[in-house]
């Protein structure tokens, strides 16, 4: 179930990519390439080291929950958890 939006809300805004980077030691060779694209605008999108590992570790979890969903991992319950402390 979705909300529904009118057309106008979507006139202006532009589409995000999130880019993961198989190999570190290319990075800088990356943004470069992205850097000569007038129609690109690099967006620095957590600002600060502590905001980026929040958002790594949310992804990471993300990630541990898609492959308990796929059997491939299992997690503890909430409660199995609170019982543990």
């Amino acid at each position: 179930m979705g909300i529904a939006l009118p057309p106008i809300y979507f006139r202006d805004t532009m589409e995000q990519y999130l880019i993961e980077l198989k190999d570190k030691r290319k990075r800088n060779a990356f943004l470069k390439v992205l850097r000569e694209l007038d129609y690109v605008r690099l967006v620095d999108a957590f600002g600060d080291a502590g905001k980026a590992r929040l958002a790594r570790e949310f992804m990471g979890s993300l990630q541990d929950i898609k492959a308990h969903r796929a059997g491939k991992l299992k997690l503890m319950s909430a409660k199995q958890a609170l019982d543990g402390l």
